[in-house]
């Protein structure tokens, strides 16, 4: 197929569309005039357009879904369970740390407001590790080489064809005077698309037999990517750079295409230095002096990224070359093969794809609108207090230029001043009644108008956040209820249109992010289901299981009510709180009853969705619980087991007894034995004291006695000495006696 022939009839088919668009982008910015003057009263408009388009906006998209992956059949399959968990939090993961899904969506829904069509692109990114060959003159030296068996190679090798490391960007950095990327913002990564930021590099598998032959590895469809760096980003797509075949339906689309914008640098690194030469670089970004020759680097190529339905292939064609840059099979294989959903459209029929933007349903209304606020712009400009006076009466321009407070002013000629009427007679002042009328019918029209748009948009007053004081909460509530009807189909379409980015990004990831990657985002090993984990994986791996078994979507993307999620979950609380109340009654009662009972509260648990991270403690506890139990046995059989009981309780009773004796014969026995021991250690003790005491008796009594004796010898020889000198003829008185006796004891002193 001629690709270029291809772009330039679907281009022919959308000149209409894109003129108009371009309009509409115009009349939103309110581009008119001389950037920075005023305008004229005659010129004055009334911005339906932005008005319109900023309310509708929030009501449509307001914050980031919340990915949701669930089970396609609400049964007891945890390992389905675990891999719908994986996924989601591996898809929230990237939600909630990357911006390109964000902005992608946002820039989309704009598109879809306004000229009337959204477009995102959705890729796989394995970073890249290869180092830039690129010498100083940019001749890539690296691009004719030929990879040997077992080197490894990136995703940009592998889909793009060359070594080279593109230059780090950030996702989705727009030109905002071309609404195109900026030069330098889409340096080429997976599929000639622009890298979100520099990476790990890696081996993602989905390539040519001939390129994994080359790698020294086995031909497989889908074999995971071994790099440390993986990502799926959501890349936006400017609604003039889209193409697709001409058809009724989205069905019958063959190809669809974006356009892209390299360098003379970028597009050598992207598809060799030799062959990019020969393209042109038509385009340059807006504000350029188009009389003074630009330098290159200024300039950008147009290559338009093709992927054929019909052939599986992935084509990047040049505008200004015949043949094609470059060509590769079907890299991602997803399910639809398109790396783009079903893009946002605006009214459409069943005869074309080419959508018609919302403006055009009321720009008639629109235009009636600027004229009616042009008139009063310049009705306004003509009410203001003008008149004519006597000539002769100077001081009456005084009066109304000056105008001072409590000031009089002198007038001359006071008699034929006031002859003349007074003020009345000398002003008169210019009739403003019809124009004041005027003016309230114009108010009045323009009002009018603003409710035919509204009709015909569907916003209602409850959305504008306008009402009467006078009307009913009834009366708002059907307000509220009609525009809701109005706005659900572009909520539902856009809520498609971002369920379809998940899900080829969740194709992705099953397919080509590493096991350990899903296992680290997702934090999975962390849960009750780690157990479950490796056979989630192998499950995320196999297509048609996977396809069969787990659905995804995006949850509501209008801001919640907290208080509406907290009431949901106070239901499922009372919800499942009384059924166990009453289950539990009935379990003891009937055991048989506790397998039919688990199955109604899984029932009612997985219907609701704040059920769900709490799904595997109530399958855990109703295993538990309906394990077989032992069979309740007969009355006579209970009223044997229970005297069996009674007599082995009996007969360990005795036993206890009977040791309890025996423990106590032996404690009197042996207190007694210790009793006698100690009365013959205290009577042996106190015979060897006695002993003891005689002895000290004994010894003192022979010293007394010695004493005795030796007084008795000393008084005989006292008194011999004394019946000597009285036989001498001397006296002895009682002193002397007693001297005597006491100088006989004195030896005897210490005894």
């Amino acid at each position: 197929m001629n690709w270029l022939d291809a772009l330039k009839l679907a281009e022919k088919d959308q000149e209409k569309f894109i003129a108009r668009g371009k309009k509409i982008v115009k009349r939103f910015r309110d581009e008119r005039g001389t950037e920075g003057t005023q305008a004229s009263s005659e010129d004055k408009r009334y911005n339906i357009l932005w008005s319109n388009v900023r309310t509708q906006f929030p009501a449509i998209y307001s914050k980031k879904p919340r990915a949701q992956v669930e089970r396609r059949y609400k049964d007891a399959d945890p390992v389905g369970r675990t891999a719908s968990e994986i996924l989601e939090r591996a898809l929230q993961y990237e939600i909630d740390h990357y911006s390109d899904f964000d902005a992608a969506l946002r820039c989309s829904i704009l598109d879809r407001l306004l000229p009337g069509r959204g477009v995102a692109w959705v890729r796989f990114d394995a970073g890249d590790q290869i180092t830039d060959d690129v010498t100083e003159e940019g001749e890539d030296e690296a691009a004719e080489k030929t990879p040997e068996p077992g080197e490894q190679l990136s995703a940009d090798d592998l889909f793009g064809g060359q070594y080279a490391k593109p230059a780090p960007a950030m996702p989705g950095a727009m030109d905002p005077s071309a609404g195109m990327p900026a030069p330098g913002a889409q340096p080429p990564g997976l599929l000639g698309a622009p890298a979100p930021m520099p990476g790990a590099s890696g081996a993602p598998m989905g390539a040519t037999p001939e390129l994994l032959a080359l790698m020294g590895m086995p031909e497989a469809p889908k074999k995971p990517n071994t790099a440390g760096y993986e990502c799926a980003p959501s890349d936006y797509v400017f609604w003039e750079d889209f193409r697709c075949s001409p058809a009724r339906t989205w069905e019958e689309v063959t190809w669809v295409a974006r356009r892209v914008y390299m360098g003379r640098k970028e597009g050598g690194k992207r598809f060799g230095v030799e062959k990019f030469n020969g393209v042109p670089l038509t385009h340059e970004p807006i504000g350029l002096d188009k009389d003074v020759t630009q330098p290159d680097d200024a300039k950008k190529a147009k290559i338009w990224e093709i992927w054929d339905k019909t052939e599986c292939k992935v084509i990047w064609q040049a505008e200004g070359v015949a043949d094609p840059l470059d060509t590769k099979d079907d890299p991602l294989e997803l399910d639809g093969f398109f790396p783009c959903p079903k893009p946002l459209f605006a009214t459409t029929t069943t005869d074309t794809l080419i959508p018609v933007p919302d403006y055009a349903e009321y720009q008639d209304q629109a235009n009636e609108l600027d004229e009616l606020t042009g008139r009063i712009g310049m009705l306004v400009k003509a009410v203001k207090a003008v008149g004519v006076f006597d000539a002769s009466q100077p001081a009456i321009a005084r009066l109304m230029q000056e105008g001072t407070d409590n000031t009089l002013i002198p007038v001359e000629n006071w008699g034929s001043f006031s002859t003349a009427g007074g003020l009345k007679g000398t002003v008169d002042m210019l009739p403003l009644d019809a124009v004041v009328n005027s003016l309230n019918e114009l108010y009045k029209a323009r009002e009018a108008c603003k409710q035919v748009i509204f009709e015909v948009t569907g916003l209602s007053d409850i959305i504008r956040g306008a009402s009467m004081a006078s009307e009913t909460a009834t009366a708002q509530q059907i307000k509220s209820n009609f525009a809701s009807l109005r706005l659900k189909e572009t909520t539902q379409d856009v809520a498609r249109f971002a369920s379809d980015i998940l899900s080829m990004k969740a194709q992705i990831m099953s397919s080509l992010y590493r096991k350990e990657t899903l296992l680290e985002m997702s934090g999975i090993l962390q849960t009750d289901d780690k157990q479950y984990a490796e056979q989630a994986i192998d499950l995320l791996r196999n297509d048609t299981m996977r396809n069969y078994r787990i659905e995804v979507a995006a949850d509501s993307m209008v801001e919640l009510d907290e208080q509406a999620e907290k009431n949901s979950r106070m239901e499922f609380l009372q919800a499942v709180g009384g059924f166990l109340k009453e289950a539990v009654a009935a379990g003891q009662t009937q055991p048989e009853l506790l397998p039919l009972l688990g199955e109604m509260l899984m029932f009612a648990v997985r219907s609701f969705k704040a059920g769900r991270p709490m799904e595997a403690a109530y399958e855990a506890f109703i295993q538990k619980m309906s394990q077989p139990q032992q069979p309740k046995p007969s009355p006579e059989a209970q009223k044997l087991q229970a005297q069996q009981a009674q007599a082995q309780a009996d007969a360990q009773l005795e036993v206890k007894v009977e040791q309890m004796r025996g423990q106590e014969r032996m404690a009197v026995e042996k207190y007694r034995t210790d009793s006698q021991h100690d009365l013959e250690a205290f009577r042996a003790k106190l015979a060897a004291d006695a002993a003891d005491r005689d002895a000290n008796y004994a010894r003192e009594l022979e010293q007394l006695r010695a004493q005795i004796e030796d007084l008795k010898s000393m008084r005989q020889a006292s008194t011999q000495i004394a019946v000597a000198e009285l036989k001498n003829g001397g006296t002895i008185t009682p002193e002397q006696d007693m001297a005597a006796d006491a100088a006989a004891l004195s030896p005897r002193a210490g005894i």
